[in-house]
């Protein structure tokens, strides 16, 4: 268990990697059914670990192969312990709703002081928090 711990984690950030041979590769490896019996007998503890990178992957990976995959091994884990894996979606939603009230805290902030700029200087027209909210929910 102890090894497993960093090991999962590694491979699931993996599944997030820019390189399509390193992400098919972690998918592979989470996949291999020499695995599997790692997963389900630990699947409390690795779930938390897997679902976000691998969520992210099937939802934002550039390569359409990639989100299969990451698709296919949400599946399979759903499939192998259904009530770990509706823990760690759970675990998963509550963290994304937490950034994203986070984060709009922060734009709602930095409202306040663009409001503040443009009231002593009428030259300041807009600002544009999207790109900044896109970087910050993509990491969640």
């Amino acid at each position: 268990q102890d090894l497993a711990i960093p090991i999962f984690k590694q491979i699931s950030m993996c599944t997030l990697s820019e390189s399509q041979d390193v992400s098919a590769s972690s998918f592979d490896f989470l996949m291999n059914p020499d695995i599997l019996p790692i997963l389900t007998r630990y699947s409390h503890i690795l779930y938390p670990i897997i679902m976000d990178p691998v969520t992210r992957a099937a939802k934002t990976h550039w390569d359409e192969c990639t989100q299969t995959n990451a698709l296919v091994t949400l599946q399979i884990l759903s499939e192998i312990d259904q009530k770990a894996y509706s823990r760690a979606t759970e675990v998963y939603k509550n963290r994304k709703y937490s950034k994203c009230q986070s984060f709009k805290a922060f734009k709602d902030g930095w409202a306040a002081v663009f409001d503040a700029a443009k009231s002593a200087d009428r030259s300041i027209t807009s600002i544009n928090m999207d790109i900044l909210r896109d970087r910050v929910l993509t990491k969640i």
